[in-house]
C-alpha cells in the first residue's frame, strides 16, 4: 500500500492507493497563512466555472493539502482534507492529529474556525492533520444521526484509515471540539486499537457540551458518560480537558462539578489500595557479625528490612490526565482566549512527544 511520506516537500512525494481512496485526491501545493482564528477555507469560482479551493501560504513553511474520501462503510465515504507539514528533514516516524467538528445540525463542519486554529498549532509541531466532515455533512455520504453513535464508529474507521495512509505513524492525537468531543470520548485509545503500530496516543476534549448534552445525544447521555469514565480508568489514556469560564452552553459551576467527578474517577486509577502488611514487616535492627575479631574495626549495626517493608518509588503505571480552564474564554474561543487555549494544547502535546507521559513496559 502506498503511503503519505512527511519528509517530501513536493507534491510528487505524496501518493494515494486506489484501494483506500475512492477518488484520486488532488495535491495542491499551496500553503496556509498565519490567519486569525476566525478564518476558514474559502471557495472561489474560477473563470471556467469550476469550484477551486483557495488556501494561502503558511508562515515560513509550506503546508500541502490533500482532499480525500475516507471509506467508513461499504456505502459511506467521508469528505476530508489531510494537511501535511513540510519539516526541515525527513522524519523516521510520523504523527497525526484527527480533529472532530461541532454538531452538524447547527452548521458544524470541518471548516470551523476553531479547527483551523488547532490545525495550525499541530502543523507547527510537525503533525499531519486530518479534518473530515461527519456523515451527512458537506460532500460526505449518509445522513447525520441524532445520537452521535454512528459517527463514533466512523471515527474508529477514520483512525484506521489514517494510520494506513500516512507512513510510519507513531503518535495519534484525537481532538474533539464541542459535539465533536462527545464523539471523540467514545473512541478507545489508539494504543489499544493498534498496539503493534501506535506507541503514543492522546485525547483532547475541548468545550465538552455538558449543558445541551441530553439534546445533542437524543437522551443517550449515559452512554457518553460511561464511555468517558472507562477512558479515564484506562491506564493507557492521556487526556486533556479544556473549557472556557464564559462558555455560553455550559456554566462554570457545572464544569467545576463535572471536573471534580472526573478527578474522583481518575483517582481510582492513580491511587490504588495500599498493600496489606503483616506484623513481620516491621523493621528490626540486628548487629552485624565482625569480619575479623582481631581487628580494631568498630562493629556497626545494620538495618535489616523484610522485603515487604521496603518502600520504593512506584514507576508510572498510567497516562496523563489534566484539566484546564481558560478564564474569560467562551465556547467559540475568540481572541486572546483562543490563543491561550492553543498554547495549552501545544505545551501539552510537546510533553507527549518528548515521552513525558510514557508508561514503562506498556
Amino acid at each position: 500500500m502506498k503511503s503519505f511520506q512527511s519528509g517530501g516537500s513536493t507534491p510528487e512525494s505524496v501518493t494515494t492507493p486506489a484501494a483506500s481512496v475512492v477518488s484520486t485526491p488532488e495535491m495542491r501545493g499551496v500553503s496556509e497563512p498565519e490567519l486569525d482564528a476566525g478564518s476558514s477555507r474559502k471557495h472561489q469560482r474560477s473563470s471556467s466555472g469550476t469550484d477551486q479551493l483557495r488556501r494561502p501560504p503558511m508562515e515560513r513553511r509550506e503546508t500541502h493539502f490533500v482532499d480525500v474520501q475516507i471509506p467508513v462503510t461499504d456505502t459511506i465515504h467521508l469528505e476530508g482534507v489531510l494537511k501535511i507539514p513540510n519539516p526541515p528533514k525527513t522524519l523516521l516516524v510520523n504523527k497525526i492529529a484527527i480533529i472532530n467538528h461541532p454538531w452538524s445540525w447547527l452548521g458544524g463542519n470541518m471548516d470551523d474556525p476553531v479547527l483551523c486554529g488547532l490545525s495550525r498549532a499541530f502543523l507547527r509541531l510537525n503533525y499531519h492533520v486530518l479534518l473530515y466532515n461527519n456523515r451527512g455533512v458537506g460532500a460526505s455520504a449518509g445522513r447525520s444521526s441524532f445520537t452521535g453513535i454512528p459517527e463514533s464508529r466512523d471515527l474508529q474507521q477514520v483512525v484506521e484509515w489514517a494510520i494506513n495512509e500516512v507512513a510510519n505513524v507513531d503518535t495519534v492525537v484525537l481532538v474533539g471540539y464541542s459535539w465533536g468531543s462527545l464523539i471523540t470520548s467514545l473512541c478507545p485509545p489508539p494504543t489499544r486499537m493498534f498496539p503493534d503500530k501506535i506507541n503514543r496516543s492522546a485525547h483532547i476534549l475541548l468545550s465538552h457540551p455538558l449543558g445541551p448534552m441530553h439534546f445533542l445525544t437524543c437522551f443517550h447521555t449515559s452512554k457518553f458518560s460511561e464511555a468517558l469514565d472507562k477512558l479515564l480508568l484506562d491506564p493507557q489514556t492521556n487526556l486533556l480537558v479544556l473549557y472556557g469560564s464564559r462558555d455560553q452552553w455550559t456554566g462554570v459551576k457545572k464544569y467545576e462539578t463535572w471536573v471534580q467527578r472526573l478527578r474522583d474517577i481518575r483517582a481510582k486509577l492513580e491511587n490504588p489500595k495500599p498493600l496489606k502488611r503483616t506484623d513481620s514487616s516491621t523493621a528490626t535492627v540486628r548487629p552485624s557479625p565482625p569480619e575479623n575479631t582481631d581487628s580494631d574495626k568498630t562493629v556497626r549495626p545494620s538495618l535489616h528490612l523484610p522485603e515487604a517493608a521496603i518502600i520504593r518509588p512506584a514507576p508510572c503505571t498510567h497516562g496523563e490526565y489534566q484539566t484546564a480552564v481558560v478564564h474569560h474564554a467562551d465556547h467559540f474561543w475568540r481572541g486572546e482566549g483562543g490563543r491561550e487555549m492553543r498554547q495549552i494544547v501545544t505545551d501539552w502535546t510537546v510533553k507527549l512527544d518528548k515521552g513525558a507521559f510514557d508508561i514503562p513496559d506498556r
